[in-house]
């Protein structure tokens, strides 16, 4: 039983945890470890400490792994960091309890006191330590009617809890990042929310004095106020960009499902682009099996922004005179679109990240936020479906996404 001496509403709280093979543990007391005994030890340390980045679980279980293992009693302590709490843990042999429980309560901030007022034979104590750093103690000890530690023992015992401490470190650095990135992402989400209504109060403001203008305003005042509109578009749209992905992120990202029929929703988006594709003379092909019932169950709108982004990127990168092609097909119980254009390519070596969070591939005339595909993918996989990317340097690139026809959100 490991004691937890941290106060928690002014009582200790003691974890449960058993002890991996216990049939192992008698043999331990008797005298020093074999090397086959060694060697089980180790292999089960090893997979308490990669099998969780939860440490302090993992200490406790480890601890009473020690434990007759490597001593009669032992006491860790760990600093608190910026994502977890100080951690002091005790773990006593059974017929030792007893007596480590009244050293503790006597000792309550001091764990360690036990090393020096308990009927000790001998002792090991080391910092827990990693990348230059001290973050912690533990405290091994062997009561007076066992052997006391030979140097062999003494080799392995601070090779494990270097281990533990290099794991320690890993879990508290990874805690700490999640816990910057939950930060970051309620900041966002917070910012994100309060800008929706001031922008709605100056897109409609700036939409009534268009509205308002004369037929004979000066054209230079009419196109500031355009210029106005555009960016006033543009400031809400990266808004709702950095709100979908927050809600990506978190797992709060939901869908309307209905009826969606694709050739109405192709034909939506080409008109959408038609002017920007004529202007730059690029043609807008659409090809779709009208032979087939193609309607399945989606988020027509969310499923409309991921085509919009994608004919978007196509039509960034397609020279004039080149083509950008949106295509539908049936395959088994699911729905395949697909964008081809024929414009610069992506090296091989980029394409597994395109779908990555703020991430250009170094493209000529890029620009944008880098979180298009990322929440192009997100609403995807919200369907239940998968989205991926094939491209030829100079040759062109095609995105292809599929959904289930009877799609359910996972």
């Amino acid at each position: 039983m490991v004691s937890d001496l941290r106060p928690r509403n002014s009582e200790r709280h003691f974890s449960n945890d058993v002890a991996l093979r216990a049939e192992h543990r008698a043999s331990y007391a008797s005298g020093e470890m074999t090397d086959c005994e060694r060697l089980l030890l180790l292999t089960e340390f090893n997979g308490i400490l990669i099998g969780s980045l939860d440490y302090e679980r993992s200490a406790a279980r480890l601890m009473e792994l020690l434990v007759p293992a490597l001593g009669d009693c032992c006491a860790l302590e760990i600093e608190g960091s910026a994502a977890a709490s100080p951690l002091a843990l005790v773990h006593a042999a059974p017929q030792y309890r007893r007596r480590v429980d009244e050293l503790c309560a006597r000792n309550p901030s001091d764990p360690f006191a036990l090393a020096t007022d308990a009927p000790a034979g001998s002792g090991i104590a080391r910092p827990l330590a990693a990348r230059g750093r001290r973050f912690g103690t533990i405290t091994l000890v062997r009561f007076r009617d066992r052997t006391p530690y030979s140097l062999q023992e003494i080799s392995f015992a601070e090779n494990l809890i270097d281990q533990l401490a290099l794991a320690v470190d890993n879990a508290r650095i990874y805690q700490d990042a999640q816990q910057a990135i939950q930060v970051r992402e309620e900041l966002l989400a917070i910012v994100s929310h309060d800008l929706r209504n001031p922008l709605s109060v100056i897109a409609g403001t700036v939409t009534n004095m268009l509205r308002a203008l004369p037929s004979d305003a000066p054209s230079r005042q009419r196109a500031q106020m355009d210029r106005l509109n555009r960016a006033t578009k543009i400031m809400d749209g990266l808004v709702h960009l950095l709100l979908d992905q927050v809600a990506i992120q978190t797992g709060r990202f939901s869908l309307t499902m209905r009826r969606v029929e694709p050739s109405a929703l192709l034909n939506d988006i080409t008109e959408m682009f038609q002017a920007i594709a004529a202007e730059r003379r690029i043609r807008l092909d659409v090809r779709i099996d009208s032979d087939q019932d193609l309607a399945f169950v989606g988020d027509r709108d969310r499923l409309a922004q991921v085509l919009s982004n994608l004919v978007g990127n196509a039509m960034k990168f397609t020279p004039t005179n080149g083509c950008v092609t949106l295509e539908c097909a049936s395959v088994r119980e699911s729905v395949v679109f697909s964008i081809t254009d024929t414009g610069c390519g992506i090296a091989e070596e980029h394409l597994g990240r395109i779908f990555d969070r703020h991430w250009h591939v170094s493209r000529k005339n890029n620009g944008g936020t880098g979180l298009g595909l990322f929440i192009a993918r997100g609403i995807v996989e919200a369907h239940g479906g998968s989205i991926s990317a094939k491209s030829i340097v100079d040759g062109g690139t095609t995105i292809t996404f599929v959904v289930p026809r009877n799609s359910t959100q996972p």
